[in-house]
């Protein structure tokens, strides 16, 4: 995500954004995410709220590569992946990872 230079999923960010106007694009985006990566990372994950864990995940990782490469936040765009990508993973273990103690205890 942070490293590939080819942007590959680009188009299909960029035909995603395009597209938000229409409810009909909308349920289509929103189908292909649910088969293509919400699903499959679900039954990856252990633990409680794996359905809601993995569409964070999903949308952590949407968030990243908008940023990066539509908007071209420069931090993102230019930075050295090996200075971010632990960063990164690190937000995403945290989500990833099933919380030991109960998701409502405010701390």
């Amino acid at each position: 995500m942070l490293a590939d230079p080819t942007r590959a999923h680009d188009d299909g960010l960029l035909l995603t954004l395009r597209s938000a106007s229409s409810e009909r694009a909308v349920e289509i985006m929103r189908d292909s995410l649910e088969k293509n990566f919400r699903r499959a990372l679900t039954d990856e994950l252990t633990g409680p709220n794996a359905a809601a864990r993995a569409a964070l995940l999903v949308a952590i990782c949407s968030g990243v590569q908008f940023m990066r490469n539509i908007v071209g936040n420069s931090a993102l765009l230019d930075g050295d992946p090996e200075i971010l990508a632990p960063y990164l993973r690190s937000a995403l273990d945290a989500v990833a990872t099933a919380p030991s103690h109960s998701p409502h205890t405010v701390r």
